[in-house]
């Protein structure tokens, strides 16, 4: 996955002249989480996430735009079981691959596909000490929708905030002596995007 990457990145960079590389915070709001649903989070619940996300946007014809972005992503519930210390947590780095339909600017809306590894993290403090981690893995597909909007503050610098509502789905899982046979990871999820990007000077 990371070679065919970074392959994509390369082929795109010398395929075409003016490009934008942006970089954005984005937190999130989970409107459903399935792990909600679990016994384990009977005290708390996921509801908001953060991450980093950093994007390449390539002009296609017109006003359509290829985007393609990767970053990280944290969510983390602290105590979410009733009289037992521990910690619920999902590390998790998204591929997205969007199109992006602009009218002035960089301002416009899009969708797009979203591939998304996850590790699934418990962490709890063992009684004579230390800490107890346990790790399983997921990998998941989704899709997504965003609207932008976008200000010019130079002559190749601009400042973009996004809106997007994604549904991710766990496609396969793995982890040592766990029965994943009737195991439904998925979410649904609203995030916004305050970031910043650069227009690269056009190939010669």
């Amino acid at each position: 996955m990371r070679t065919a990457l970074s392959i994509l990145l390369v082929y795109l960079s010398f395929s075409y002249g003016q490009k934008s590389v942006y970089l954005s915070y984005t937190p999130g709001y989970y409107l459903h989480h399935s792990e909600n649903d679990q016994p384990i989070t009977a005290a708390n619940n996921y509801t908001d996430s953060g991450g980093l996300k950093a994007g390449f946007i390539l002009p296609l014809k017109g006003f359509y735009h290829l985007e393609l972005s990767t970053g990280y992503q944290v969510a983390s519930i602290n105590d979410p079981v009733p009289g037992y210390p521990c910690k619920l947590s999902e590390v998790s780095v998204p591929v997205e691959l969007k199109l992006l339909i602009t009218s002035v600017n960089m301002t416009g809306y899009g969708l797009g596909a979203v591939f998304v590894g996850t590790n699934h993290i418990f962490e709890t403090q063992k009684p004579l000490g230390g800490t107890y981690r346990d790790v399983f893995n997921s990998r998941g597909l989704g899709v997504n929708g965003f609207i932008r909007y976008s200000w010019q503050i130079g002559s190749q610098t601009f400042l973009l905030t996004d809106f997007t509502g994604q549904y991710i789905r766990g496609i396969t899982y793995q982890g040592s002596d766990l029965n994943f046979s009737n195991y439904d990871y998925n979410y649904f999820e609203l995030k916004c995007a305050f970031g910043i990007g650069y227009r690269l000077q056009k190939s010669p």
